[in-house]
């Protein structure tokens, strides 16, 4: 937060590509090129690889090679006071992965009123890879086919005031035996430094730690 609180932060400015030259970086967006010292690269290796181009062999030869499993989602939340407690988790081959369904007085994912109910349906990922290739409509209705399947107590999709597809196409890192023998040999050097939870450990806490000694190398952590 002390770092970010020195910065402007910038939205809604999709990177197209990373130039490295002497001293520095520019990077390509929509409105231009904007020139500077350095830059954390904190997306999915592959996206990277696409960003950098032919300059990829200066940051790391094989950062393209890493592959990823896709992951879909459907959430919807409800009007409803009725009380709700689901939780279920399956190990594939299973129509779904896991249903969870609560009263928003038992909190929830982002901000669910008290007297509503929310719901969040995940696929497994194979299934994923399926779904992900539908449009995001029919995607949404047979997954949430599938977790009524599993769990008929979830409420009917048609009943939701809110509903949002979550559909990530380099959702999970698949990482290969001799993964992190090959990233050893990776330095964290500016101006152009990766970060992601491949370059560390592939969870939430090793994006965390990835960004952390991203932001070391430039002598800022």
């Amino acid at each position: 937060m002390r770092l970010a609180e020195q910065l402007e932060v910038r939205t809604g400015e999709p990177v197209n590509a990373a130039r490295i030259s002497a001293g520095g970086v520019e990077l390509e967006v929509p409105t231009g090129a904007r020139r500077y010292d350095g830059a954390v690269l904190a997306c999915p290796a592959v996206i990277s690889a696409c960003i950098l181009g032919d300059q990829v062999d200066q940051v790391l030869p094989w950062l393209g090679e890493v592959a990823y499993s896709p992951e879909v989602r459907v959430y919807a939340a409800r009007p409803s006071a009725e009380d709700a407690a689901l939780g279920i988790h399956l190990v594939p081959p299973t129509p779904v992965f896991s249903v969870e369904m609560y009263s928003g007085r038992r909190g929830a994912w982002g901000a669910c009123p008290p007297d509503w109910q929310w719901a969040l349906v995940c696929a497994s990922g194979p299934d994923s890879a399926e779904l992900i290739q539908m449009p995001a409509e029919e995607a949404r209705r047979a997954l949430w086919a599938r977790a009524r399947s599993v769990a008929p107590e979830l409420f009917p999709l048609e009943e939701a005031a809110v509903v949002h597809d979550i559909r990530w196409e380099h959702a999970i890192p698949q990482l290969p035996a001799g993964h992190y023998t090959r990233l050893a040999a990776y330095e964290r050097r500016p101006p152009v430094v990766l970060a992601g939870d491949w370059t560390y450990h592939a969870c939430v806490e090793g994006a965390v730690r990835s960004g952390e000694l991203a932001a070391a190398a430039f002598g800022q952590a």
